[in-house]
């Protein structure tokens, strides 16, 4: 009997699929994830950085998305390290704040090689989130520019269908953050 009930409920509740939000500090990844399950008004409060990591699940249609927020300041790095050694991954959010700064770009490029370098990652989704979190020229939105300047054009171990680049303002987006977890449910799926 308790078998029967155990299947029965396995049916309704879909398999967890396994997301890694990572990204450069205070670039929006905390954002990302809690953003649109807030209240209007959210936005004029401040979101503490995150020190450990976050661990939300979210429904997108028959999906059941496991996601782990982690830090971005690069001392607590190796609890990326940590996490991916020890779950398997189905997809990467990776978060970067858009800049003036070419530093910004060259540490964010580090972070996404050195997560797709990673064993326990080849297989995985990347969907790169450029949130714009400040008034800046044009030319810094283009997808074109971003793809060369965060080298995403030449991440040859990532098949080109399993990445793709959103550039949004994620703290007054919502829907658009949403396109980004139903783009992930929807290549997982695949």
């Amino acid at each position: 009997m308790g078998n029967r009930i155990q299947r029965f409920c396995a049916q309704l509740i879909p398999p967890r699929k396994y997301i890694l939000l990572a990204g450069v500090e205070g670039s929006g990844k905390t954002t990302v994830l809690f953003g649109p399950r807030l209240k209007p008004g959210w936005e004029q409060h401040h979101i503490e950085p995150t020190l450990g990591y976050n661990y939300e699940e979210l429904r997108i249609d028959n999906n059941l998305l496991a996601v782990f927020d982690t830090p971005g300041k690069e001392s607590l790095y190796p609890i990326v390290k940590s996490l991916t050694d020890n779950i398997y991954f189905g997809a990467i959010v990776f978060v970067f704040s858009i800049s003036k700064e070419p530093m910004k770009y060259i540490e964010a490029k580090r972070k996404i090689r050195f997560l797709a370098s990673e064993p326990s990652l080849k297989q995985c989704a990347l969907a790169v989130i450029a949130n714009i979190s400040i008034d800046i020229e044009a030319q810094f939105k283009q997808v074109p520019f971003l793809t060369r300047a965060l080298g995403l054009d030449e991440l040859k171990s990532i098949d080109a269908q399993k990445k793709k680049l959103f550039v949004f303002d994620a703290k007054y987006s919502p829907k658009e953050t949403e396109k980004v977890w139903r783009w992930i449910a929807d290549t997982l799926d695949e």
